[in-house]
């Protein structure tokens, strides 16, 4: 908020503090997470802010420097490993996973009428794509185990 108050009010943008008792923000409750961001919601508003969110991360850059972002866009915006740069803060996508029983299936799939209203990528796993893409997840397709999911990518 720091950011757009002081693009809306330059004249006062020397007035404007971020108060945090880490001055580095190397303890804050945001480096010490596992920095996930999911758009997996009920709700379009908390879906629309999450993808806000996601987007100005990834634009970080564009935002806080332009010289940076001017360099990396010069050197087609990639890394050595081919991921998109992030704008420096280590921000990789890498999917949010929700599971769910026999049970939670309908409300995975309302859900998801939602999120992909709103343009979010969600896909609905049923059984066998949720084996094949997570393999490692024990599933209990005929019982009340987990047999489905949801996945952010």
């Amino acid at each position: 908020t720091a950011l757009f108050l002081s693009r809306l009010a330059p004249e006062l943008s020397h007035r404007i503090k971020v108060v945090d008792k880490d001055l580095t923000f190397a303890r804050s409750s945001t480096a010490l997470s596992a920095a996930s961001i999911r758009h997996q919601f009920s709700n379009p508003v908390n879906v629309r802010m999450s993808q806000f969110g996601t987007q100005f991360i990834k634009n970080l850059s564009f935002f806080c420097d332009r010289t940076a972002q001017q360099e990396r866009e010069a050197a087609g915006n990639r890394n050595g490993d081919g991921v998109v740069f992030d704008g420096g803060i280590g921000f990789r996508e890498t999917g949010y996973l929700f599971l769910a029983t026999q049970k939670g299936k309908d409300v995975l799939r309302e859900n998801n009428e939602v999120q992909t209203a709103c343009g979010a990528r969600i896909s609905l796993l049923d059984s066998d794509r949720l084996n094949s893409k997570f393999p490692w997840v024990r599933q209990d397709p005929d019982g009340d185990g987990i047999n489905s999911g949801s996945f952010g990518e």
